[in-house]
This record gives C-alpha cells, sequence and structure tokens, in this order.
C-alpha cells in the first residue's frame, strides 16, 4: 500500500511520528516528483514506486477532482466524501465502504 501526497518530502517522517509508516511500501511526494494530484506524473511516480499498474491499483483521495484524475489514468479510483452529501457511483463516505467494495 502507498500514499500519494501533495506535500513535504517530511511525509514518510510525519507517517512514521504517527506509528503508520510500516503499513506502506512507499511514499511519493509531490515536491519529491516535481508535480502534484492530479498530474499523471505523480501517479506514474506512485505506480512504479510500487511496481504496479494502475488497473492493478485503487486510490482514495477526499478531493473530487484528484480522483477524477486518478480514474483517468486507469486506477479504481473513489472520491471520499465525508459529508454525506455527495452521491455516485465512485463516491464512498467512509473507508469501511472501501473494505467492503474489496470484499466483493
Amino acid at each position: 500500500m502507498g500514499v500519494i501526497s501533495d506535500t513535504s518530502p517530511s511525509l514518510e517522517f510525519t507517517l512514521q511520528q504517527l506509528g503508520i509508516a510500516k503499513y506502506f511500501t512507499s511514499f511519493t511526494a509531490s515536491s519529491l516528483v516535481g508535480a502534484g494530484k492530479p498530474s499523471p506524473i505523480i501517479f506514474n511516480a506512485a505506480l512504479q514506486a510500487q511496481g504496479v499498474t494502475a488497473s492493478e491499483s485503487i486510490f482514495v483521495d477526499d478531493c473530487k477532482e484528484e480522483a477524477d484524475g486518478a480514474r483517468k489514468q486507469g486506477f479504481t479510483s473513489f472520491y471520499l466524501d465525508r459529508s454525506g452529501e455527495d452521491n455516485g457511483e465512485w463516491i464512498i463516505h467512509n473507508l469501511k465502504q472501501l473494505i467492503d467494495f474489496v470484499e466483493d
């Protein structure tokens, strides 16, 4: 599992401090690859870091435009709308719904 973030190079360190870095095998930060989401550059860098293709990947973001950008690159991609206001085929309201999708 990898992280793609429009953040500083300290992303991995921050996740280590939170005690959750051990759950990720790659950390792709926009500041290190020179492009942010939804640019194909950052998505391709993350795929290369994971050694997978977009069609083998699931992406979740709380920004609709970024989730849509990943889908345009071939990811199965969900927009995480915690407000519960938005509905649609590629919209989830909590991460439990993602688990349900994977298990189905």
